[in-house]
């Protein structure tokens, strides 16, 4: 892959820098860019081209450039992007003049290899610690296929583990952050487990109809591999009150919230009470709801004394209040 220069990092300070506004009668430095150079974070100009020995070459030979392509990939520097950086640098009293045929130079950015097996042991570690401080009675880890990492670092980079924070599923992602000390990642890896974590679950002990809701007392905890639900929210009795199932639940079916929506305060066609405010005047009558809806939900509802159609707000069992 190969990629164009774009950012310069900085101007550094050598023996023989001229200071001074740039102007056409400055001195030239001679150069030619190499046939190809090799990199990590960054590459100086005098490690690109080969320059004379004058002072002019020494005060823009400090030049520096940063080369943002992945380790292994090709980035171009040109000579438009050498005399735009020197552009931005006017107290360099020097000038380029170029030599040879080649207009640009391709640089290798240089990377070292990580450790992809001690990365996988270290993520494997940190899912392992995160399972054991929870209430999983048993757990079993293995890596999936092609889960190493073959990243490269650059100059100055580390790879780290991101401590796992769940929600624990069948496969359970540990990520590896590549990137310096103090600043936020490069770029990051994911490394993939199969995962056993068995656990207790709750569970109908009925079959439930869609739009019922289940008793306390028709849900029993059972032993269950939860990673086998893929991260859902487990409900536990205590909330189950106020909430009724979106579809047939069987008997022996995990009681996750994704079955659940939280129950009509106020169901369609149901006589209401209706709060309709005018000023610092409240008066209370009759409707009839159009809609059901659940507590905060806007729904139509009939006036009963004017057959007038409004929309108010559910503020409670059986309660509507009109909206202004």
């Amino acid at each position: 892959m190969l990629r164009r220069f774009k950012t310069i990092l900085s101007v550094v300070a050598v023996a023989g820098l001229v200071h001074g506004p740039a102007q056409a009668g400055d001195a030239a430095c001679q150069l030619e860019f190499l046939p190809a150079a090799a990199g990590g974070s960054s590459v100086r100009l005098e490690q690109l081209a080969k320059m004379d020995s004058s002072a002019a070459c020494s005060a823009i030979g400090g030049l520096e450039f940063r080369l943002d392509v992945l380790p292994g990939q090709l980035q171009r520097i040109g000579r438009d992007d050498v005399e735009a950086a020197l552009a931005m640098h006017p107290s360099i009293a020097a000038r380029p003049e170029w030599r040879g045929q080649r207009r640009f130079i391709l640089v290798r950015v240089r990377g070292i290899a990580v450790d992809g097996d001690a990365l996988q042991r270290q993520a494997q570690a940190s899912l392992e610690q995160w399972l054991g401080r929870s209430s999983y009675s048993e757990f079993k880890i293995a890596p999936a296929a092609r889960g190493r990492v073959t990243a490269l670092l650059l100059e100055g980079e580390s790879a780290s583990i991101r401590p796992f924070a769940g929600p624990i599923a069948r496969r359970s992602v540990v990520w590896v952050d590549i990137g310096r000390a103090g600043q936020p990642p490069r770029t990051s890896y994911p490394l993939w487990f199969e995962v056993e974590a068995w656990g207790s679950v709750p569970v109908a002990t009925i079959d439930v109809p869609a739009g019922a809701q289940v008793a306390s007392d028709k849900e029993k905890p059972e032993r269950m591999d939860v990673a086998s639900l893929d991260g859902k929210e487990l409900v536990s009795p205590d909330q189950l009150q106020g909430l009724v199932a979106l579809a047939p639940i069987h008997r022996g079916d995990a009681l996750t919230r994704d079955r659940f929506r939280v129950a009509d305060e106020v169901e369609a066609g149901q006589d209401v009470r209706l709060q309709i405010r005018a000023g610092t005047l409240e008066i209370q009558t009759r409707g009839v709801a159009l809609e059901g809806g659940a507590d905060g939900q806007r729904v139509r509802v009939r006036n009963a004394s004017s057959g007038e159609v409004l929309v108010a707000e559910v503020a409670g069992k059986g309660l509507l209040r009109v909206l202004p």
